[in-house]
């Protein structure tokens, strides 16, 4: 299956004006439903998922999967496999030895944590990905943080000092936008969402890190972007 979309590698750095080379994913493969998902190593205690497709192709992963789910089991899960890449496996043993280090478990540590339920107010919409729509599936309350930027225009950024989860959308409803992820444990994505397209990015980090969203390249484009912080 040809990828709908790419992480840019150090060949296109000097178009995109990026100052760190991208990471490569130790993973790359398709989901059940047809998406493509790339698995990455993060420092000595974290990983990265990226699940990307069509706005209208489902998404396998939620939310809260890179938070209970080990590499292993989320690699389950998105393909239905049972055998899993010895790459996937070397990674889920490494950060849950990681995560057995602490006195709570990063899904632990957030358990107990209020929920709100108001949700964002409704923007109707027309268009390759309606506003509508990633709202219902993607703008999703509760942590500590939250964004959902609706028919936003001309880029967005959403940086914290501190974070061990993490999880953010994006889809390009009219035009094409590059997002742009760099974090404290050498996580380094340049991302170019076409119009129609979306990507879904999880960050686990047992020990926490900071992080940085940036949307750019995005003048008279209209997008969407929604994620948390915990």
């Amino acid at each position: 299956m040809t990828k709908l979309c790419t992480v840019l590698f150090a060949a296109s750095l000097v178009a995109c004006a990026a100052d760190a080379v991208d990471n490569e994913p130790i993973a790359t493969f398709t989901s059940r439903t047809g998406t493509t998902i790339d698995m990455f190593a993060t420092g000595e205690h974290g990983f990265e998922v990226i699940e990307h497709g069509a706005s209208t192709t489902p998404f396998v992963l939620v939310k809260s999967d890179v938070g209970v789910l080990s590499a292993a089991e989320l690699y389950r899960k998105a393909t239905g496999e049972t055998a899993v890449p010895a790459a996937i496996a070397e990674l889920s043993a490494r950060v849950e030895a990681a995560d057995a280090t602490t006195k709570r478990s990063v899904v632990e540590q957030h358990a107990a944590e209020p929920l709100t339920t108001q949700p964002p107010a409704v923007i109707a919409s027309s268009g390759s990905c309606p506003a509508t729509t990633f709202q219902t599936n993607f703008c999703i309350a509760g942590a500590p943080r939250t964004w959902c930027l609706l028919n936003w225009w001309n880029g967005a950024y959403e940086y914290t000092s501190d974070t061990d989860l993490s999880f953010a959308d994006i889809c390009a409803d009219i035009g094409s936008v590059v997002w742009k992820i760099t974090n404290g444990d050498g996580g380094n994505h340049t991302i170019t969402v076409l119009q129609g397209q979306h990507f879904s990015y999880s960050f686990h980090d047992t020990w926490g890190d900071w992080l940085h969203y940036d949307v750019v390249q995005a003048t008279n484009d209209r997008f969407q972007f929604a994620g948390d912080m915990w």
